[in-house]
């Protein structure tokens, strides 16, 4: 993989060249009744969905360990324990980052989910995205698979 000069599209485009199209579990649910079909997720941002799910369980092993790793000694951190805090925001700076890509990607490829119509999305069989919609007493619900559910699950919170 070619290098850019720049560290967090580096970071993403290797994480994603770690993973095999055939590996990737496609949502089975059906289009339901009052779904709306947007389009179909395309392979890139299938791909961008499941390097989000791999830096979030990185991120969420991170934020386990993290407690373990820095105990202060004496009110003061060590250079190692420093040094495990830095990397563990930069865990975090890069799953934002990648969360981001991938929920303003989504918004480009499909402008319709901005509008009032809808509430929340969700991937379906053959990786259809749809629109949901919730009445004024249902709770907004996303649901997907990979990144995307807890993607767009944040926005209506």
């Amino acid at each position: 993989m070619e290098k850019t000069n720049f560290q967090l599209i580096d970071y993403v485009l290797s994480v994603m060249s770690e993973i095999r199209l055939d590996q990737i579990e496609a949502p089975d649910d059906p289009v339901e009744d009052g779904e709306k079909v947007l389009g179909e997720l395309p392979t890139e941002l299938r791909l961008l969905d499941v390097a989000l799910s791999k830096v979030r369980k990185n991120l969420e092993l991170s934020c386990a360990s993290l407690p373990l790793t820095i105990g202060k000694v004496n009110g003061e951190l060590t250079e190692n324990q420093q040094q495990a805090k830095l990397a563990h925001h930069l865990e975090h700076r890069r799953f934002n980052f990648l969360k981001n890509l991938l929920r303003e990607e989504i918004r480009q490829r499909f402008p319709e989910f901005e509008s009032d119509e809808f509430d929340g999305l969700a991937l379906r069989a053959g990786w259809k995205v749809v629109g949901l919609k919730s009445s004024p007493n249902e709770s907004i619900t996303v649901v997907g698979v990979g990144g995307l559910s807890d993607l767009f699950a944040g926005l209506y919170h």
